[in-house]
């Protein structure tokens, strides 16, 4: 993809000039998409479980593709919405972890509902999932905890400093508390993906507004078919 990943576009790397607020609603509204194919429309429905920043590419025009589903479970039934696996051989990537994953090794839609929040967060404020420092790492989400609960501090403290107040207040307010949602500890109090694209094409420019699930099958990487295909039987 000709603009990288999303993580790499943020820091605004390879001499790139830093991406626009509306770029960013423009890329959270895609990878929305993309993820609510997979949870709502897929036959069977998938579970991503590593969903992050540099796990979402970004083609010329930097319509957001999500990628590497490596380590998808495919949901047989709707009566079996989750997984669990031991806390020792957890799949994913640090700093996108839900509560009830890290802990219990408990995963479910609403898992990867939690790391698409966190990626809200790096959208938000540039910063990385663990930002490291000469006090040493610190998570996005605890260091975000507070300022999300503050609407002033949402505008003055949260917002990434490349964007140099270029955000209409209103919109960061809105991507603020949906990231707050998505980052609840309860994980039914999460929305589902479908909720947060509603959400967010209340903010999006009138071109990127509601597509069907055919058009959002685009925003997931044509790997999902190859890992379909060759690995399916070992998500059982």
């Amino acid at each position: 993809m000709s603009n990288g990943n999303l993580r790499d576009c943020l820091d605004a790397k390879h001499g790139k000039e830093p991406i626009s607020w509306a770029t960013r609603v423009h890329v959270a509204l895609g990878a929305a998409r993309g993820l609510e194919y997979l949870h709502e429309a897929a036959a069977p429905r998938i579970l991503h479980r590593d969903i992050k920043s540099t796990n979402i590419l970004l083609d010329e025009n930097y319509k957001p593709k999500i990628t590497d589903l490596g380590m998808a479970k495919y949901l047989m039934s709707d009566d079996h919405p989750s997984c669990s696996s031991s806390p020792a051989r957890m799949l994913g990537t640090f700093g996108y972890f839900a509560p009830e994953y890290a802990i219990v090794g408990k995963a479910s839609l609403k898992s990867d509902v939690f790391s698409y929040g966190v990626v809200i967060l790096e959208l938000i404020s540039g910063r990385q999932p663990i930002q490291k420092s000469a006090k040493g790492d610190e998570s996005l989400v605890i260091w975000a905890t507070a300022r999300l609960n503050d609407s002033k501090l949402v505008v003055t403290e949260l917002p990434d400093p490349l964007l140099k107040g270029n955000f209409p207040e209103e919109e960061m307010q809105i991507m603020a508390h949906l990231a707050r949602e998505c980052l609840q500890w309860d994980p039914d109090s999460r929305p589902t993906m479908t909720e947060i694209v509603q959400i967010l094409t209340t903010i999006a420019p009138e071109k990127y507004q509601r597509r069907n699930f055919h058009e959002n099958f685009h925003m997931v990487s044509f790997q999902f078919i190859v890992v379909y295909a060759c690995v399916s039987l070992l998500f059982l």
